[in-house]
């Protein structure tokens, strides 16, 4: 993950991001660039260019979609900022992606 070109995460989240908008129509999605920090091990506190896929829905906050997601099985994490829902994909990994489109399609039926 940490490995992982940023090129090759923007490519992934413009593809999820496509994808959730196809499903879900009321859902907005943007990609975001992001910085993901990692935490301990060999990088501490780096930070690494990253993509997010930003969830928007003109009812449902943020707040709630990211409990709900984090409530999945699997629980898929994301972060607010500025009131608006990201998923960074650096966080997942290629084989999880069917879990999340899962869990965020799931918010919404």
């Amino acid at each position: 993950m940490a490995s992982e070109p940023s090129l090759s995460i923007k490519k992934r989240a413009s593809a999820l991001a496509r994808e959730l908008s196809q499903l879900v129509p009321d859902l907005k999605t943007e990609l975001r660039p992001v910085a993901s920090v990692s935490g301990s091990g060999s990088l501490p506190r780096v930070e690494l260019p990253s993509w997010a896929v930003a969830f928007i829905h003109p009812e449902v906050e943020a707040a709630e979609m990211q409990r709900s997601l984090r409530g999945a099985t699997p629980p898929v994490i994301a972060r607010i900022a500025s009131d608006v829902l990201l998923l960074d994909l650096r966080t997942v990994e290629v084989t999880e992606e069917l879990n999340v489109k899962a869990a965020a399609v799931g918010l919404f039926t």
